[in-house]
């Protein structure tokens, strides 16, 4: 199974919306979390399974969240760059955004990947 990364976007992203379900309840928070963690799992056991949907990029989704996971497959590890609503008109507008500051003749991030909100929060929706 490959490492995740999330770049800061993307991060920043889930955290605001596991916040959006944890104040509506935090059972919701959880689930949500959870819902996503799983997509995670999924999307690093088989990267290419998913649907490209501005190359390089891939999208993973389920219900009951209307929520997409966008990354990238890259050779040691796999890059969520987005983690967005996929039912709204600007869905791939986190994905386009970061997909331009790549160097679209390697796919190389411009800067680092940070640290996942995993790794991060730790239990805390566990």
């Amino acid at each position: 199974m490959k490492a995740l990364r999330f770049h800061r976007e993307a991060d920043a992203e889930f955290a605001a919306a596991a916040k959006h379900y944890a104040e509506i309840s935090p059972e919701l928070g959880k689930r949500f979390y959870r819902a996503i963690e799983e997509l995670l799992i999924e999307i690093r056991a088989a990267p290419n399974r998913f649907r490209t949907i501005l190359p390089p990029a891939r999208r993973h989704f389920r219900k009951p969240f209307p929520y997409a996971v966008v990354y990238i497959d890259k050779p040691d590890y796999v890059w969520v760059i987005a983690v967005s609503p996929f039912k709204r008109p600007q869905t791939l507008a986190p994905a386009t955004r970061v997909i331009s500051r790549l160097d679209c003749s390697t796919y190389r991030e411009k800067r680092p990947p940070g640290p996942s909100l995993a790794q991060r929060l730790g239990d805390s929706f566990g």
